[in-house]
């Protein structure tokens, strides 16, 4: 949230409801008997950390009462994902009757500097590099005053963290209404078909019309149960679909990821289905590789997701899984920084003038071995020279709201391979969607699929006669150029189980081999005969490990393209 306008957003139009209803509204919410000693502390105090549990209301309301004490202060908030910060905006713009979105309140979605930091323990890469930044704005700036916001905060940590500004600490009352938490009696081997039940149960034996918020791991899993789904990747026009009331009489069911654990607030939710899983990035610095798989969530997680189902009202939480599991759940999630592969933290530190990476203040130190193989990543991709001072082509990459792999890659194709899916299978069109797909399929693999797409696109912008910034008749430099990306991300093929492309295993190149397949959902699954050789974009582990967006190569490019890494290919 800023005080600017996104580019090419849609105004909001400015509140109509009475301000006395909205007023009512806010002095309920538990924060508001807190608004004096939230304002006074700040004034005393450089660094305040909020820990106000769900519902408590301080995501929309403490930058309101810091604007409503003096209006000429700027204030910018932090939201870890991209539906809360419009969400958010939105109903702050209602509330402070400003007039439109974009005029007093607004928001910026992508690289925005902030001081004021809401949701502090999703603790993603961005946020980890931001606490950083601002801790050394601290010592310059003594204007400057900064927010801490969470429901589940660590406030030891962060304590620790901003010593130096002696932070003072204000705890919010919890929960408005109580929520009964239920268990089952044993594991659950198939979790989707118990939330699937579980939802039904709900629906058949509760007189109430109120919702039902089931937490999934993966898009994949909401659009199979297709009700009325969230994920980072649906369109925004969509994920404001979950906002809007049900019609009298009818129950609305939300199928959500961990993107509605936190800030967003939907209304009416009486019931909350939980997992008990999420999909989660992993990086396994000895082998350089990172994978996509599904893990348990924390303690803190589950509390959170518990937390949906009482903001209105009494509401119940099902957990898909025996008590004894929760009780042996961490107490919190290990933040992307100790996570997840690091070449965007490396880079974008870089950029900020920042050259001692291995020295920067970070909130909890990220593993040195993963920061020295995300340099040596990015050496490789040319983003350093060889004494890791950043080079032209560096701050390129770093100028792209994409990972640095991605900077080699036609621009086109990068956009389309940033997100989860290109393609589209509405519930009950699937056939016609499935047959859609196979007309672009492409003999290369899956990148070569996508840039089918692009090559539609571009027909309908030829038929309007507008403007067409490039084009692509020749795959092979496009192939080229996902291998100058992702050449650590090199399969060769291993062994055949038989004569079809699904049968086929492959050895990965780079750090610690492992034997992967191509998954399913890729183009040269079932080719036959199989490839040699491949990079991919997307190692994922389920009961095996697979590679996810493929693309057939050629040895010799491996050696033209990173001769340092793939000098022994000669022989093979």
């Amino acid at each position: 949230m800023a005080t600017h306008k996104r580019n090419g957003a849609k105004p909001f139009p400015a509140n109509k409801k009475p301000c006395t209803e909205i007023q009512r509204t806010r002095q309920r919410l538990p924060i508001y008997a807190h608004r004096s000693k939230i304002l006074e502390t700040l004034d005393n105090n450089r660094v305040v950390i909020l820990v106000g549990e769900t519902g408590s209301g301080k995501t929309t309301q403490v930058p309101q009462y810091i604007f409503e004490r003096n209006r000429n202060e700027r204030i910018a908030i932090t939201q870890p994902r991209r539906v809360a910060a419009i969400s958010v905006a939105q109903r702050v713009c209602e509330e402070a009757n400003r007039g439109q979105l974009g005029e007093t309140v607004g928001y910026c979605v992508r690289f925005d500097d902030t001081t004021s930091k809401d949701e502090a323990h999703e603790r993603t890469l961005e946020t980890d590099i931001l606490f950083g930044v601002v801790k050394q704005a601290l010592r310059k700036r003594k204007d400057l005053r900064v927010v801490v916001m969470s429901a589940t905060l660590d406030v030891a940590l962060f304590q620790k963290f901003f010593e130096d500004s002696k932070p003072a600490v204000i705890q919010i009352p919890g929960r408005m209404f109580n929520v009964d938490v239920f268990y089952t009696a044993m594991t659950q081997p198939d979790y989707l078909d118990s939330a699937l039940v579980a939802v039904l149960q709900i629906h058949l034996e509760e007189q109430d019309n109120g919702s039902i918020l089931v937490f999934l791991t993966g898009q994949a899993e909401a659009a199979k149960m297709l009700i009325c789904p969230i994920f980072a990747a649906m369109p925004r026009e969509q994920q404001m679909k979950v906002f809007e009331p049900a019609p009298p009489g009818v129950r609305k069911v939300i199928l959500a990821t961990n993107i509605a654990e936190t800030s967003i607030t939907i209304n009416g939710i009486r019931y909350v289905v939980d997992t008990g899983l999420v999909k989660q990035r992993s990086f396994v610095a000895k082998s350089g590789m990172e994978m996509l798989q599904t893990a348990p969530v924390s303690k803190a997680q589950a509390w959170q997701r518990t937390g949906r189902a009482g903001r209105e009202a009494p509401g119940v939480c099902y957990r898909l899984f025996p008590e004894e599991t929760f009780d042996q759940l961490a107490e919190r999630a290990i933040p992307d920084i100790q996570r997840v592969s690091l070449e965007v933290v490396v880079l974008q530190l870089k950029c900020m003038g920042i050259d001692d990476v291995l020295g920067f203040d970070f909130i909890e130190k990220p593993k040195v071995n993963s920061l020295v193989k995300a340099m040596e990543k990015l050496y490789a991709l040319g983003a350093f020279d060889p004494e890791g001072k950043l080079t032209e082509r560096g701050r390129q990459m770093a100028g792209l709201p994409v990972e640095p792999m991605y900077a080699e890659e036609a621009l086109s194709v990068v956009a389309m391979l940033s997100v989860e899916s290109i393609f589209y299978s509405p519930r009950d069109k699937k056939e016609q969607a499935a047959q859609s797909r196979a007309k672009f399929q492409a003999y290369e693999g899956d990148q070569t699929r996508v840039e089918n797409v692009r090559n539609q696109l571009k027909g309908y912008l030829e038929r309007l006669e507008l403007p067409i910034s490039s084009s692509f008749p020749d795959i092979d430099p496009l192939r080229k150029s996902i291998v100058a990306g992702f050449f650590l991300n090199t399969a060769m093929r291993s062994q055949s189980e038989g004569s079809g492309g699904s049968k086929t295993a492959f050895k990965t190149m780079c750090g610690r081999s492992e034997i992967v397949k191509v998954h399913p959902s890729s183009s040269l699954f079932m080719r036959n005969p199989p490839p040699k050789w491949v990079v991919y974009n997307e190692l994922v582990y389920t009961s095996k490990y697979y590679i996810r967006s493929v693309v057939i190569i050629e040895k010799e490019w491996l050696l033209e393209l990173a001769p340092k890494f793939f000098t022994k290919l000669a022989q093979t």
